[in-house]
C-alpha cells in the first residue's frame, strides 16, 4: 500500500488557484485536507446527520432523480449478480426528499438490524437537484479554459454504507466530501492487467468494473490482485476534504458512514471537439481485437508511430500538407466525424 500526496490547506483564501496549479503538474492522486472546511454544507454535516438534511433541504428543487436500492444481503456492494449479466440492485426515478427519508430511517436501526436496504444516488448534477448550491460552495473551479475546453461538471453523491466496485472514468475528478467517511482505494491505469475488469456489455454504472471485492479480495479466484495491492493507494477522505483522481485511475470508493454526501467536479483538458478515446476502443474491438497475432504487431507499430510516440514525427511533411497529422480544429473535428460516419454506415 502507498500513501497520497496530501497538501494540509488551512487557509482557504487561495485554494482555488492552488488546486488549479497542483493538479496541473501531477498525474497521481492527491488530497487536500480541509480544502472545503469552510462550506456550510460541511459544517452542518460535521455538527449532525439531522444538520445535514436540514441544510440541504432548503435546496431541493423536489425534481425526479434516479436513486440505487439494493438488498440488505448484498452488505452495501453494488454489484453484479452472481451470472455477471445483471445487477445485483434495482434502480428507479424517485425524490431527494425521499432517499433522505429512508437515510434516516436507515441510521434510526442501524444499531440494532442489518434488515433495511441500501439506498444510493450516484452522479446527478448539482443544480438539476439542489440548485443555488453551488453558491455556498465557494470554490472557483478555474481548472479549465471554458472557450476552449468543456466546463468542469459538478455533480452529488448521497447514500449511506456503501462500496463501489473499483471503475475508471475518462474525464478528471475532484472528490469533495462533504458528509460522512470515505475510503478510496486507488490504482495506476497500468494495473488493469492485475484488477480483472469485468463485462463491458453490462455495468453496474456505465462504467467496466473490477470483479475483485477489494474489502474481501478472493486471491484464488484472482491471484494476479496481490500484485495489485502492493501498488494500491489507500485514503481516508473527510469532510472538507478533497480528493484528486487522474483521469483513468481505478478507484473504489466505501462509504464509512450512515449518511455520505460527495460533491466532485469532473472535467478533461483537451478541447471539446475532440472525440473520446473510448470510441476508439469500441471500435478497435470490432476491427482490430481478431486479428491475426502478427497482424496486431503491425497495427501496433503504427498506432505507436501515430498517436502513441509523443515525438514530432511529421517534420518532413509540409505544414500546409499536414491535414489531420496536424493539431485538430474543430472544422477538420467535424470533417473527420463525417468520413467516420459514412465509412461505419458502409
Amino acid at each position: 500500500m502507498k500513501r497520497v500526496l496530501t497538501f494540509e490547506l488551512p487557509d482557504q483564501t487561495q485554494i482555488s488557484s492552488l488546486i488549479t496549479e497542483v493538479t496541473q503538474r501531477q498525474s497521481q492522486p492527491i488530497l487536500f485536507k480541509g480544502a472545503a472546511q469552510s462550506w456550510p454544507i460541511v459544517q452542518a454535516a460535521i455538527h449532525s446527520d439531522e444538520a445535514f438534511f436540514d441544510y440541504i433541504a432548503q435546496f431541493d428543487a423536489n425534481v425526479p432523480v434516479f436513486a440505487c436500492w439494493l438488498a440488505a444481503k448484498y452488505n452495501g456492494r453494488f454489484f453484479y449478480d452472481d451470472s455477471l449479466t445483471n445487477k445485483n440492485f434495482t434502480q428507479s426515478k424517485t425524490t431527494l426528499a425521499e432517499i433522505v427519508r429512508h437515510l434516516k430511517n436507515q441510521t434510526s436501526v442501524q444499531e440494532t438490524t442489518q434488515t433495511t436496504d441500501t439506498v444510493y444516488m450516484g452522479s446527478t448534477t448539482l443544480e438539476y437537484c439542489l440548485p443555488g448550491l453551488t453558491a455556498h460552495t465557494p470554490f472557483n473551479f478555474a481548472h479549465t479554459d471554458s472557450h476552449k475546453h468543456d466546463s468542469a461538471l459538478t455533480s452529488l453523491w448521497l447514500g449511506g454504507k456503501t462500496k463501489i466496485a473499483a471503475h475508471y472514468d475518462v474525464p478528471d475528478n475532484l472528490a469533495c466530501v462533504v458528509a460522512g467517511k470515505r475510503q478510496f482505494t486507488l490504482f495506476a491505469p497500468e494495473q488493469i492487467k492485475n484488477l480483472y475488469p469485468g463485462p463491458m456489455d453490462v455495468t453496474p454504472a456505465g462504467q467496466v468494473v473490477s470483479l475483485v471485492d477489494i474489502t474481501d479480495p478472493d486471491l484464488m479466484r484472482f491471484p494476479r490482485y496481490k500484485e495489485a495491492q502492493t501498488h494500491a493507494f489507500v485514503c481516508d477522505v473527510y469532510p472538507g476534504d478533497m480528493l484528486y483522481i487522474p483521469s483513468l485511475w481505478w478507484h473504489h470508493v466505501e462509504g464509512k458512514s450512515n449518511v455520505n454526501a460527495l460533491i466532485n467536479y469532473w472535467w478533461r483538458d483537451v478541447p471539446r471537439h475532440l472525440g473520446m478515446p473510448s470510441d476508439v476502443l469500441t471500435h478497435a474491438l470490432l476491427s482490430l481485437a481478431q486479428l491475426p497475432a502478427h497482424e496486431k504487431a503491425a497495427w501496433q507499430s503504427i498506432f505507436d508511430h501515430y498517436i502513441f510516440n509523443s515525438e514530432d514525427k511529421h517534420t518532413h511533411i509540409p505544414n500546409d500538407a499536414k491535414g489531420r497529422l496536424a493539431a485538430m480544429n474543430p472544422a477538420q473535428s467535424m470533417a473527420l466525424r463525417a468520413e467516420l460516419i459514412n465509412l461505419l454506415n458502409k
